[in-house]
């Protein structure tokens, strides 16, 4: 367990980089990749605890987890997608993985908030399934989970390798906790949209094709992911497929080549392309790990 002033967190990869005000964070904060470099289907990879002055700012460039931000004083503003959220106690906000965001107080404001990011297969394949695409939660009078916090605080810190089943045991936990709180269902059509892009993330698949089968038009579609996901359909399906390609580098040592194919690639260079634009990195060092510090 360890207190650090500043932003001095490590960030797993170059590409993953951060900026941040020169007004100091003061954390209480552990943090252990043993999972991610054991694939391990659910990890928690760290866990914060920070005072943030007013004038703080901090922004996630390219993330390598699932972050997320449980004031439990004051406010912090969450800038994500285009869109700026105020979160206070008693709401929790999560920012996945890829993309950029920006966390900030304002002059006059202060924000005490436990913060932790999660990696793993469970989160990246089946987000859909576990927060129906929510990001903003309501803890109600329970407020957030300090105990499992605290516990993986500790466990994080001590880096033993015989309580890593425990660590991913309370990171399900954590996670289903959060699931919970998340509102229940997307429309009926959006669901069976998803689901459809699942199934069949490597085939060509045409809009229309799908609204069709659905008996929704285009337009109709896209009114609903823009409404509860805040992607264009087109978006949607490249983010799962890119999140796919990362699991299939992570995991086995396939060519990156068939990797491609199996994800509807029929050109190698356009999956660099994509993947360098999506991660910030070639597949190669995405697998490989050849940006860490």
């Amino acid at each position: 367990m360890y207190y650090f002033n500043g932003m001095e967190r490590k960030e797993l990869y170059r590409f993953a980089s951060a900026v941040f005000s020169a007004a100091r964070e003061k954390s209480l904060s552990a943090d252990w990749d043993f999972g991610r470099k054991c694939n391990y289907p659910v990890w928690t990879e760290f866990v914060s605890c920070s005072h943030c002055p007013g004038n703080y700012f901090y922004e996630h460039r390219n993330p390598t987890q699932y972050s997320f931000e449980l004031p439990l004083n004051g406010e912090i503003s969450i800038t994500y997608r285009d869109r700026t959220q105020i979160i206070r106690p008693g709401e929790a906000y999560l920012l996945p993985s890829g993309e950029f965001n920006r966390l900030e107080v304002a002059k006059d404001k202060f924000c005490n908030k436990w913060s932790i990011g999660v990696c793993g297969n469970i989160v990246g394949q089946h987000f859909s399934e576990l927060f129906s695409e929510h990001i903003y939660f309501k803890l109600g009078e329970s407020g957030p989970p300090v105990a499992i916090f605290e516990e993986l605080l500790k466990l994080l810190t001590n880096k033993d390798v015989h309580d890593a089943p425990r660590i991913a045991g309370l990171t399900m936990q954590f996670l289903l906790e959060m699931a919970g709180r998340a509102p229940k269902h997307l429309p009926v059509p959006l669901s069976d949209i998803i689901r459809i892009f699942e199934f069949n993330i490597g085939k060509p698949l045409e809009l229309a094709q799908v609204a069709a089968e659905l008996n929704i038009t285009v337009s109709g579609m896209a009114a609903l992911f823009r409404k509860h996901i805040g992607l264009t359909p087109k978006q949607y399906r490249q983010k799962l497929r890119l999140q796919r390609a990362e699991q299939l580098l992570r995991e086995n040592s396939l060519p990156i080549k068939e990797i491609a194919l199996r994800l509807g690639y029929q050109a190698p260079q356009h999956f660099t392309r994509d993947i360098r634009k999506f991660f910030g990195c070639s597949p190669r060092e995405l697998r490989n790990g050849e940006n860490q510090p």
